[in-house]
């Protein structure tokens, strides 16, 4: 166990891990530590510390909080997508090409969709198995939590995720409602940012190039989610508070400016939002 969290907490390679005299692990067993105590934390773990809010009274709960730190109300989560560097695919590896994991940012990479809480920077929700090439916009379209959160919607429970697919208003003039719902919306992307960045601060393994395969990788980054929200669920204090926050800022924009369609549709839903929220 020892050995796994030293891995998630600091990035380090199975070889460095094996020659820590202090765990006195070889190669092998460091890695076949990482594996179990991954697999357990994702097996076990993961459904009761990964929770997006599914009762009318949770839901209410988290708006309100929402509502009283970000003045916006109806928003239960924060959703954005951030890049974990892996190792490419074998090219032999016909279910996972590379190509599909090469990012536009020039290295390969897992596209991890987030949902967070912005009251608490817990995470609601994560996708962690999509390759870079998929855009966010995909990873949402296939989403469960978007399935989910559509039901609640109709069942007459307002329920909203910002995120980067409801863009600010360009230009929008001074003392509008289209101002004050731009400014809301810029807070609110700086602290998902923050999210994201103390998630990767908090476990450097995510900053660093994951030397494994894109399924091992997925996991390792969930069992990751769980440990964050554990060590808020503890209030543990284990970031040293002179070291500054990693700002995640991988902009991810979704691939929709050619579809009119979704275009309008989104400024139809940004519309209805603004007038009966600003």
């Amino acid at each position: 166990i020892l050995a796994a969290l030293s891995f998630f907490a600091t990035g380090s390679t199975q070889t460095n891990l094996g020659d820590n005299f202090v765990l006195g692990l070889s190669q092998a067993m460091t890695s076949r530590s990482i594996k179990e105590v991954t697999d357990s934390m994702t097996e076990h773990l993961a459904s009761r510390h990964i929770r997006f809010p599914n009762t009318a009274n949770e839901i209410n709960r988290i708006k309100e909080g929402f509502f009283l730190k970000h003045r916006i109300r109806g928003v239960v989560g924060c959703i954005d997508c951030t890049h974990v560097p892996i190792l490419a695919p074998a090219e032999a590896d016909e279910d996972h090409p590379p190509i599909v994991y090469y990012n536009r940012k020039g290295y390969y990479s897992l596209n991890v969709q987030l949902v967070n809480l912005l009251v608490n920077m817990k995470i609601l929700a994560a996708n962690s198995q999509s390759p870079s090439s998929v855009h966010d916009s995909a990873i949402w379209a296939a989403s469960i939590i978007r399935t989910n959160v559509e039901r609640t919607f109709r069942k007459g429970n307002n329920i909203w995720l910002m995120g980067a697919l409801l863009h600010i208003c360009r230009n929008a003039q001074p003392g509008t409602p289209e101002a004050r719902y731009t400014l809301r919306h810029s807070q609110t992307r700086n602290v998902i940012e923050k999210c994201n960045g103390l998630l990767k601060m908090r476990f450097r393994c995510l900053s660093k190039q994951l030397l494994y395969h894109p399924i091992r990788v997925g996991k390792i980054i969930y069992a990751a989610v769980v440990l964050h929200n554990l060590a808020i669920d503890f209030n543990l204090n284990d970031l040293n508070d002179e070291e500054p926050l990693i700002i995640d800022n991988d902009e991810n924009v979704p691939n929709i400016h050619n579809n009119h369609d979704v275009l309008n549709e989104g400024s139809r839903v940004r519309a209805n939002f603004i007038r009966r929220y600003f």
